[in-house]
């Protein structure tokens, strides 16, 4: 009898992740799914049309176009101030070139740091300690935590609608072209 739970116990434990029962972060998340590029996602999103026009205003609209392979950190309409729309910096930090951000990552809190299109600067995934209490979320350079409210699966690649905008690292700490 005593073998026989134990054997159940270690067999759960080496479950793949899909396996194994969701944790409370999986009741934060909205995953949604369209048919269509992460461009002409965000365009039909009436929750990120700022984010939309700011990446237009900054001549990043053709990078999310013709992605294969990204993720767009997208701060809801409220969550963006004024001067996050101005600043090619602050929104080449929310695209995420080569790696796409999975709803597993998500729920799962696999830890992970994301090269963003502002060169040398990082976001970090969190830990699924961190992850049950508020739902999934991304860090960023400043310490701020995004929440991540709703993840739309696209054609070539998934768009992260958070609940702040994310903070990149100052000038000095990244360098590169493109960083303004």
């Amino acid at each position: 009898m005593h073998a026989q739970r134990r054997r159940r116990r270690v067999a759960a434990e080496a479950e793949p992740a899909s396996l194994q029962p969701e944790p409370r972060a999986a009741e934060k998340l909205n995953v949604e799914d369209f048919e269509g590029t992460m461009w002409n996602a965000a365009k039909n999103r009436p929750e990120i049309s700022r984010m939309v026009a700011a990446l237009v205003s900054a001549d990043l609209a053709d990078f999310v176009k013709g992605a294969e392979r990204a993720t767009l950190v997208a701060p809801s309409d409220a969550a963006v101030s004024r001067e996050f729309l101005t600043c090619e910096r602050t929104l080449r930090y929310h695209v995420v070139p080569s790696h796409i951000v999975t709803r597993d990552e998500l729920v799962f809190g696999y830890e992970r740091t994301l090269p963003t299109m502002l060169a040398g600067a990082t976001l970090a995934l969190q830990g699924e300690a961190l992850r049950d209490a508020a739902g999934a979320a991304l860090l960023d350079a400043a310490g701020g935590r995004a929440r991540v409210d709703t993840l739309v699966r696209c054609t070539n690649g998934n768009i992260a609608i958070v609940n702040i905008h994310l903070s990149p690292p100052p000038p000095s700490s990244t360098a590169g072209a493109g960083d303004d």
